[in-house]
Parts: structure tokens; sequence; C-alpha cells
């Protein structure tokens, strides 16, 4: 947690460049593109991943199915 090259803020990419962001502009930016992509989005989620991320694909791209598998295939 303390490496030096830790990012330390989302980024987003503003032309050719990287730009520090806070999270709600990124996950604004990332659920507007999720959401233009006129149902050609595909979001793998590992069974591992918490509530809250579940929570956040879910609001990103509202139609989509969101499932949470366990490994084998056990749901």
């Amino acid at each position: 947690m303390n490496r030096g090259d830790r990012i330390e803020a989302p980024l987003l990419r503003r032309g050719s460049e990287l730009h520090a962001t806070d999270w709600d502009e990124a996950f604004d930016v990332v659920a507007s593109r999720l959401r233009g992509a006129g149902g050609k989005a595909v979001a793998l989620v590992s069974p591992k991943v918490s509530t809250e991320a579940l929570y956040f694909a879910r609001r990103a791209v509202p139609r989509a199915r969101v499932e949470r598998r366990l490994p084998g295939g056990h749901g």
C-alpha cells in the first residue's frame, strides 16, 4: 500500500495525456461510455468482487445482467 508508484487517484485521458480526477467524475465517465455502447458492452466480474463493486456495475449499466458466480459454476 505504501509503494511509491501506487496510483492515488483515478486517471482520465484527455487527448494524449492522463489527468488525475475525483472518483465521482471517473465513475460518471465510465457509466456514460458504457451506456453509449448500445448494448454491446460486456463486463466480467470476479466472484471475489465486493458488494460495492457489484452495486457500481449495476448502476453503470442498468439494463445489463450482473451476476456473481462462484468457482465451479455455483451461484
